[in-house]
């Protein structure tokens, strides 16, 4: 059997490439992902014109290395540009534009823009929530960004009524995204200065089935929420006696 060379811009090597970058990514290494990411886009774009729809994953992809990198701004054009074709091809209420919407929202709340981010990030969330499959697990993960984004402008009770629909999700989807749906609602109850409630949230995510197999960061953060909560409520508890 004869083996020959793929060209730069053949798709096994395109895809290969972005292949590549997504691993660089995943393992925390954007400053190398984004040189693979930059040309692998610009390559997807002189093979299929700057109005294709297929450049909308590329698009995300690279965006991300930029997010990774604290270039949210450019980060932001991409993932606006991916919803514009997405948005030519499918019209705007196609499930198909929920990924990179609530990217776009994402970045919004990472850039500090909280009041803008809401909309977009709720509008994902509707997206996700209407369809089947696993997008109402995504909706979720949606909810919980909203409902931080909330809690930052000090909308707290509004942000605990984002997160009550996430404990009606079918078990299976639900145990998925507990820990990190509890974490946000600790906070937001300690920032509502109901350090005694929170601390019954965070013993709730420490006591989950799953705990010891947790991401240690999520572990670490309902470790430190509960301490919060705790001195919280301790220092509440002293105040209310020497008054």
């Amino acid at each position: 059997m004869t083996r020959h060379a793929l060209s730069p811009s053949h798709p096994d090597t395109l895809d290969a490439q972005e292949t590549l970058g997504i691993c660089l990514l995943k393992l925390g290494r954007p400053v190398e992902a984004l040189p693979l990411l930059e040309a692998n886009l610009a390559a997807r774009q002189a093979l299929l014109g700057a109005s294709s729809t297929a450049l909308a994953g590329p698009l995300g992809n690279l965006a991300g290395a930029l997010s990774d990198l604290h270039r949210d701004g450019e980060a932001l054009a991409l993932l606006e540009r991916a919803v514009a074709l997405r948005e030519a091809a499918y019209g705007t209420n196609d499930p198909r534009l929920a990924v990179p919407i609530v990217n776009v929202g994402t970045v919004l709340v990472a850039m500090g823009r909280h009041a803008e981010a809401i909309p977009v990030l709720r509008r994902a969330r509707d997206l996700f929530e209407a369809s089947s499959g696993a997008d109402p697990l995504n909706g979720g993960y949606a909810r919980i960004r909203i409902a931080d984004a909330l809690s930052r402008l000090g909308h707290h009770d509004q942000a605990l009524a984002e997160l009550v629909p996430i404990e009606r999700l079918p078990p299976a989807h639900y145990a998925m995204i507990a820990a990190v749906a509890l974490i946000e609602q600790g906070n937001v109850l300690i920032a509502m200065g109901r350090s005694g409630a929170a601390a019954q949230v965070f013993e709730r995510a420490a006591n989950l089935p799953d705990h010891e197999t947790m991401a240690p960061e999520i572990r670490q953060q309902i470790a430190d929420g509960l301490a919060q909560a705790r001195r919280d409520r301790l220092r509440t508890a002293t105040r209310a006696r020497n008054d």
